[in-house]
């Protein structure tokens, strides 16, 4: 009911996207809107990872050779839709994107189409469907913190797109305390991880002995 009943800047409901591109509106806005001088002169961001999901599954059953033909593709199809400039290797086979002049919209339109062309294509003689996570977020960074943390909540996200199925896609607006938040949910489901127990056996994950 709290999160409902917030002033606009803390309000979970719907939310709205205005783009303003005028520089006169945009010194108006920065005195008027709080007094934050970073709206006239950062630009908006989209920041998101996206990763093939099971791939080291992949790598396991059809070995590694095929693993880099898929990620040779997922690189491709990433290239392809954000542009080669846009798109750099993360971690491991994440791949990391920022788009400029961000439209949420157009960019979840583009992911459907990405999962799309990633579909159907034949591997060590099999037709395979890759599916991926993605983790989004956009805002307006007026510092390379602010940038990085960016980063780091679409990370957080992408993991949690992951842990949910396949082609899955979380995202939204960047706030401090929405990265704040999912900090702390990620390690609360870290720490469950670490100490739950074999469902077979009753005994508890090596991960305990080695975090204790």
């Amino acid at each position: 009911k709290a999160a409902t009943m917030a002033p606009t800047a803390g309000n979970q409901q719907l939310y709205t996207i205005i783009r303003v591109n005028d520089p006169t509106l945009l010194n108006r806005l920065a005195d008027t809107c709080d007094h934050q001088p970073f709206i006239a002169k950062g630009k908006p961001v989209l920041v998101f990872l996206c990763n093939l999901d099971q791939l080291t599954l992949y790598n396991d059953f059809y070995g590694h050779e095929t693993g880099d033909e898929m990620l040779l593709l997922f690189a491709q199809v990433m290239t392809d839709a954000f542009g080669e400039g846009n798109a750099y290797r993360y971690a491991g086979g994440e791949v990391l994107c920022v788009v400029n002049d961000p439209s949420e919209g157009a960019f979840l339109e583009e992911v459907a189409q990405c999962r799309k062309r990633l579909h159907g294509h034949q591997f060590d003689g099999r037709i395979i469907d890759l599916s991926t996570a993605f983790g989004y977020t956009f805002g307006t960074p007026k510092t390379q913190k602010e940038f990085m943390d960016m980063v780091q909540l679409a990370d957080i996200y992408a993991h949690k797109a992951t842990e949910q199925g396949h082609d899955q896609t979380i995202g939204g607006p960047f706030s401090a305390e929405r990265l704040r938040q999912s900090i702390l949910e990620s390690n609360i489901a870290t720490h469950a991880r670490v100490h739950e127990t074999n469902q077979l056996t009753g005994l508890p994950s090596m991960s305990s002995f080695i975090a204790a």
